[in-house]
């Protein structure tokens, strides 16, 4: 629901592991949101097909958060404080993947890069 905070659950299990979400308020995804994105993780497939199907320029930048697994992260709005722990922990696996790819595609672009650089000093002496 947009303009609603996230839910005491998440708040509370967030808190846990030193994160602050009391300020937190959903948003809805708007191709000017999407547009500026070079990223999009979601918690489902389901969830990135519709994304896909909304807005299908972004069709490469969207992929669920477990899609390395197959793993959909089921929402537990509405569920146990335990249901919540389990889905901060399937959130945290899938976001230290996605930290650990994007730091090795920086790297690999920073040394391309430099050769780059490199190239192109070679060239102009």
């Amino acid at each position: 629901m947009v303009g609603q905070p996230a839910a005491s659950n998440a708040v509370a299990v967030l808190s846990e592991v030193g994160v602050d979400m009391r300020e937190h308020r959903a948003r809805q995804l708007t191709w000017q949101l999407a547009s500026r994105a070079d990223l999009i993780l979601t918690m489902t497939a389901r969830q990135k097909q519709t994304i896909e199907s909304l807005f299908p320029v972004m069709c490469g930048r969207i992929f669920p958060v477990r899609g390395f697994d197959h793993m959909d992260i089921d929402d537990p709005m509405g569920l146990s404080l335990s249901a919540f722990r389990q889905c901060r922990e399937s959130l945290t696996v899938g976001i230290d993947y996605w930290v650990e790819r994007l730091g090795k595609f920086n790297v690999r672009s920073a040394d391309r890069h430099r050769d780059d650089a490199a190239h192109v000093k070679g060239v102009a002496q």
